[in-house]
């Protein structure tokens, strides 16, 4: 698969114009990934715009308490879980017709079923004695990696839902290649900026020291600036990860 990594590695020696500097070894742009990029830039912006993937729980990830479900096996390159969302109701059909359909839950299809009109009547009819109780299903997480599924009218729901699938939110890939194109520039404006303050608190204890043939004068200024613009970009996934742009997060609408 094609690694999105190199591109944003070159583009920030670019932006940085650290080409020229001869840096030591250990802070070489081959380990900008390792030492930066993938624990300092990944982690924050994925916790703003996190990469989601579906888990179908099924017995097998139960833990001894039977109501728990273990995360482990369905989370690729032990990769990790920022959180939880609801149940896939869209992926949810004839596996499950009576959550779909006897608790006014979900979609059901009433092409494919055949309903005729006294049945949807009655459909109607459940559905709204049922909206009198709280039947809502809660899917409720626990770090770092077991989840359960709670309902105030069942409490062995978990005995009658299996193979229910819901979303987890997790950290993305390395590869970058899950990060949308769209959003590409400000994960790059982020990369950035932590490089730019990886090398600034390294090569600033350089700055001024004289020998015999020198002074050294590494020109940190723009360097520093660069490694500044963090806490701006930061501010910025803080004020906009709530917004129709990001699947992954509630949106709250006021009337």
């Amino acid at each position: 698969m094609y690694n999105r990594m190199s591109d944003v590695v070159n583009k920030i020696e670019r932006r940085l114009g650290t080409a020229p500097l001869g840096l030591q070894p250990e802070l070489a742009k081959e380990n900008w990934p390792k030492e930066v990029i993938i624990p300092d830039t990944l982690t924050t912006f994925s916790r703003f715009f996190p990469h989601k993937i579906d888990v179908a729980l099924t017995k097998e990830d139960r833990d001894r308490t039977g109501e728990w479900y273990l995360l482990d096996r369905h989370i690729p390159d032990n990769l990790e879980v920022l959180g939880v969302g609801d149940i896939e109701w869209d992926k949810i059909q004839e596996s499950h017709l009576g959550i779909n359909h006897n608790t006014g839950f979900g979609i059901y299809n009433i092409l494919e079923r055949g309903m005729d009109m006294d049945s949807i009547l009655m459909a109607q009819q459940y559905a709204d004695i049922a909206s009198l109780f709280n039947s809502t299903i809660n899917v409720i997480w626990e770090p770092p990696n077991r989840v359960k599924l709670d309902m105030a009218l069942n409490d062995n729901l978990y005995k009658i839902i299996e193979g229910v699938k819901i979303a987890v939110y997790v950290k993305h890939p390395s590869n970058l290649m899950t990060i949308e194109p769209t959003k590409m520039e400000t994960f790059e404006n982020l990369a950035t900026a932590d490089v730019a303050t990886w090398l600034f608190q390294y090569l600033k204890h350089f700055e001024g020291i004289e020998n015999a043939y020198a002074t050294v004068n590494l020109k940190l200024d723009e360097l520093e600036q660069q490694a500044n613009r963090r806490q701006e970009i930061v501010d910025y996934l803080r004020e906009n990860y709530v917004n129709p742009a990001n699947t992954h997060q509630p949106i709250m609408f006021t009337v």
